[in-house]
């Protein structure tokens, strides 16, 4: 796409359009990792014995340097090359992360929770669907586009 707007007579649109892209994916990411800090940090804090020992904002970094530690073990060790690749390690962070987050949020809700305000069966359904959504995408576009040798 780049290459396109670069050919439209003005070859700084490429860069402008990379420039954007690469906007919306820090935004994007940095969005996403902040609210799965800031919900498994919540979690863990109210419901892990003894988290309560360690204040809320060192559990928060805890969770969100864990989250960009593994983006930066995937880039730099991962199968990433170029612009594309990082935007497809940005997808799987992003889908990994929110069904991960199905599948904590379930298990959170329906264990720890007092019974009168766990959520109704239909909203458990739809959390669900939510995680088999995500993680099955993730894993089927893993095997279906080469990322793994199981296809």
């Amino acid at each position: 796409m780049a290459g396109s707007f670069a050919s439209v007579g003005v070859p700084a649109l490429g860069g402008v359009f990379l420039s954007f892209i690469a906007l919306i994916g820090l935004n994007a990411t940095l969005g996403l990792f902040d609210s799965f800090s800031r919900g498994q940090s919540d979690m863990a804090y109210h419901f892990i014995p003894g988290m309560k020992r360690f204040r809320m904002a060192h559990i928060y970094a805890g969770f969100l340097w864990g989250v960009i530690a593994f983006g930066i073990v995937i880039i730099l060790w991962g199968p990433v090359d170029g612009p594309a690749a990082i935007l497809d390690v940005l997808a799987f962070l992003s889908t990994f992360a929110m069904g991960s987050y199905c599948i904590v949020l379930l298990l959170v809700n329906n264990r720890m929770l007092p019974k009168p305000i766990r959520p109704k069966l239909w909203t458990n359904i739809v959390i669900g669907f939510g995680a088999v959504f995500y993680l099955g995408m993730l894993f089927y576009s893993m095997i279906a586009f080469g990322v793994s040798d199981l296809g």
